[in-house]
């Protein structure tokens, strides 16, 4: 019975983690719609919750390199192009990454929750910096066929 319960809590805790990142992802966009940019408090407070990924999520979004696919239908993916020039698929529904990093210490180690790209498009997203292309629902099958072959 203790374990379905510890079980539960862990379950708790998730969603709870869950609901303050996505509260701290608000609060990035509402820093850059009223300031133009991020505080160093609120910069401190992403530090301690994502840690060493942040500056690299950073650098990517100030280098322009997230970009959203969206088609008619209102599906979406993003590709980020990460500092060795390659580009990876994400997914902001399900925090997913093709990049290596996401499969080793996100699925494997479980060290952390999100990879630097996952957190540059979620940060990307919350400050509405990002490059917005359409594409025909095709296009976006291609897009996902092409970047899930690539990372296998």
């Amino acid at each position: 019975i203790s374990r379905t319960v510890y079980n539960r809590q862990d379950v708790i805790m998730s969603f709870e983690l869950t609901y303050a990142v996505q509260q701290l992802f608000i609060e990035v966009g509402r820093e850059i719609r009223d300031h133009s940019k991020l505080s160093d408090g609120l910069l401190s407070t992403l530090n301690c919750v994502f840690g060493h990924p942040l500056l690299y999520a950073l650098d990517l979004v100030d280098h322009g390199r997230v970009t959203e696919y969206e088609c008619p239908s209102g599906r979406r993916a993003f590709t980020v192009t990460g500092s060795s020039g390659r580009s990876y698929i994400c997914l902001s529904t399900s925090n997913f990454c093709t990049c290596p990093s996401y499969v080793y210490t996100v699925l494997m180690k479980g060290d952390s929750s999100m990879c630097k790209h996952v957190l540059a498009m979620k940060m990307s997203q919350a400050m509405d910096c990002h490059v917005k292309k359409q594409i025909s629902s095709k296009g976006l099958a291609d897009l996902l066929c092409e970047g899930i072959d690539a990372s296998v």
